[in-house]
C-alpha cells in the first residue's frame, strides 16, 4: 500500500474514532490520549499531524469536498447538477452531519463548503448573475446551501437530492 494510502486510512481512523466519541461527549471533553488509544496511533502521530482536533474534521471535510468536485466535474457542469451532487454526498454522509450537528460543529461544515464554494465560483463552474454586484454572493450562496442541508438531513431526507437541486436553483434564479 501507498504511503498516501497509508495516511489517507489513519486519518480516516482517526476521524471515524473521533466522531464515535462526539456521540458520547463534546469535543473540548475528549482527550488527546483516549483519541488516540481508541483510534491506534500514538501521541507523537497526533502531534506531528495534526493541531487540534477540528484540524481531523476539517481534513476530512476537505477529501469530501475534493471527492464532490471531482464527481460532480465529471459530466458537464450545470448549477442543477452541481447542487444535485452536493445533495447526494451530503445524504449518503448525512450520519457525519448528524454527529457533527448535534455536537454543535456545524461551522466546520460551513467552512468547508464556504471552500468548496469559492473554487466552483473562481473557476466560473457555477453560472455567475449576481456575483458582480454583490460581492457577498458567494458566502451567502455556500451559507443558504449547508443551512438548507441541515434542515434537509434533520427532517430526514424525506425529498431527493435532484428534486433539492432543482428547487435551490429555482430559487436562486428567482432572486
Amino acid at each position: 500500500m501507498a504511503q498516501n494510502q497509508r495516511s489517507l486510512n489513519k486519518l480516516k481512523d482517526v476521524f471515524n474514532i473521533l466522531l464515535k466519541m462526539l456521540k458520547q461527549q463534546p469535543l473540548d471533553s475528549i482527550s488527546i490520549t483516549d483519541l488516540c488509544q481508541q483510534a491506534g496511533v500514538s501521541r507523537t502521530y497526533y502531534y506531528k499531524n495534526f493541531n487540534s482536533k477540528e484540524e481531523i474534521i476539517i481534513r476530512e471535510l476537505a477529501i469530501k469536498g475534493t471527492e464532490y468536485l471531482r464527481s460532480a466535474l465529471r459530466q458537464d457542469t450545470n448549477n442543477i447538477m452541481l447542487f444535485t451532487k452536493y445533495f447526494e454526498i451530503t445524504k449518503r454522509d448525512r450520519q457525519i452531519w448528524l454527529i457533527l450537528i448535534g455536537a454543535n460543529q456545524e461551522y466546520l461544515l460551513f467552512q468547508q463548503f464556504s471552500d468548496v464554494t469559492d473554487y466552483l465560483f473562481h473557476n466560473q463552474l457555477i453560472n455567475p448573475t449576481q456575483t458582480n454586484s454583490f460581492p457577498y454572493w458567494k458566502k451567502m450562496v455556500a451559507g443558504a446551501l449547508v443551512n438548507v442541508a441541515i434542515e434537509w438531513i434533520k427532517g430526514g431526507c424525506v425529498e431527493e437530492p435532484a428534486y433539492m437541486g432543482k428547487q435551490l436553483v429555482d430559487y436562486l434564479r428567482s432572486w
